[in-house]
């Protein structure tokens, strides 16, 4: 046979052979988190057995709540200790990181940034913020502040609780004051942030905003709310829109001066230490309607790790909200992808790992340390690695730019 024949007839052959099966999927483990809620710090038992289940279900990062409303569950001269701690509080935090440090565990302190407040009744320590400092919170379009909402006026107004004003240099440099008390005596991997945003939108008319605002711009901000209706009928819709949005831009400026005033605080005395937060899952209702701007936050190089609270209950729905965070972030940032026990089932978690990295989720965050210290079986499940397609391995293909 001519030599470019049997070349051309070897080339059919292998052209039409089935081809060889693929690799099977591997069974490893991608990145995690746990979210480890205050009251583990109570007692070193339950803080040696969260850093045990932590290494059991294969998180090598802990996000260690050290403050929940404006209180501190490990000593500090900042913040009043939290109301079910003994007085005063054990230094457990200190163990926990160590513990942490020698299994291979990174710690990052979880800080719940500006709210302050939740229960229906007020805290009894005359310290805390909500009763040493009640011009410091929010106040509505009408004048009042949400300190003087009852629990169920909060309720019907779909907020969490009480939020602190960031725009206000006070609660600015508190703030910050027990974060670099934290940074500079333990030995902590990171900071972590959580409620670093509003409640929603129409929030912010102290006084002194009020007129800081309207010596910049000419307009009282509270009048584009509560003089709403007049006004667009004086100037037109979309003046208001217009005005609206400008306030809003304003005002939501003050959340990011504060995470960029922390990151700086951390690159001052700590170099190298992590910023991460607990983030909603949409950017651009965060940003629009929370003041969350945490897409430009990432642009900017504040935030090391953000964590959007995908909480959907099942794996196809997490997935799809990943999918569209993907299409509305830039290509680059580390994310976690933050799950809810209390929405999806321990089952569904590994059809997430399997899949998330294709939507450029780095890791997963689970919430919370609580839901697997209640059921073991959970904890059981969550312990059996994903089996991770091989182009997912590894972290999974980056995102198109």
């Amino acid at each position: 046979m001519h030599p470019i024949a049997s070349l051309l007839l070897l080339f059919l052959t292998l052209a039409s052979a089935p081809p060889a099966p693929g690799p099977p999927a591997a069974a490893v483990r991608t990145p995690r988190a746990l979210w480890v809620v205050r009251n583990t710090l109570e007692s070193r038992e339950e803080t040696e057995r969260a850093v045990e289940d932590c290494v059991r279900i294969g998180c090598s990062l802990l996000f260690l709540q050290v403050s929940g409303r404006w209180d501190a569950y490990t000593p500090s001269p900042i913040f009043p200790p939290g109301e079910s701690l003994a007085q005063p509080p054990e230094d457990n935090l200190a163990y926990a990181i160590r513990l942490a440090h020698s299994r291979g565990v990174r710690v990052h302190a979880w800080v719940n940034a500006l709210l302050a407040w939740s229960a229906p009744d007020p805290p009894r320590d005359p310290r805390h913020v909500f009763r040493a400092h009640p011009d410091w919170f929010l106040v509505g379009p009408d004048g009042r502040s949400v300190v003087r909402l009852s629990r169920r006026e909060l309720d019907a107004s779909r907020l969490d609780g009480y939020f602190l004003e960031p725009a206000l240099p006070q609660v600015r440099t508190e703030l910050r004051r027990f974060i670099l008390d934290l940074v500079t005596r333990y030995d902590l991997d990171g900071v972590h942030l959580d409620y670093i945003r509003f409640p929603a939108a129409g929030y912010g008319f102290q006084p002194e905003i009020r007129a800081r605002y309207r010596a910049e711009t000419g307009i009282d901000p509270a009048d584009l709310y509560a003089r709403g209706t007049a006004l667009a009928a004086d100037k037109g819709e979309a003046w208001l829109a217009e005005e609206r949005a400008r306030w809003e831009a304003w005002h939501r400026a003050a959340v990011t001066r504060l995470v960029r005033l922390i990151r700086q605080d951390l690159r001052a005395v700590r170099p190298g230490l992590e910023l991460s937060a607990a983030v909603l899952a949409d950017p651009r209702s965060a940003r629009d309607d929370f003041g969350q701007d945490w897409a430009a936050w990432i642009d900017e190089g504040l935030l090391d790790l953000a964590v959007p609270m995908v909480y959907r209950p099942s794996a196809k729905q997490v997935l799809q909200l990943l999918d569209a965070i993907s299409r509305v972030v830039d290509p680059r940032t580390k994310l976690f992808a933050g799950v809810s026990l209390e929405y999806l089932d321990a089952r569904e978690v590994a059809p997430v790992e399997a899949l998330m990295g294709r939507y450029g989720a780095d890791g997963l965050a689970i919430f919370s340390y609580n839901m697997v210290r209640a059921d073991r079986k959970v904890l059981s499940r969550l312990a059996q690695p994903a089996r991770v397609a091989p182009a997912e391995a590894g972290g999974g293909p980056a995102r198109s730019p």
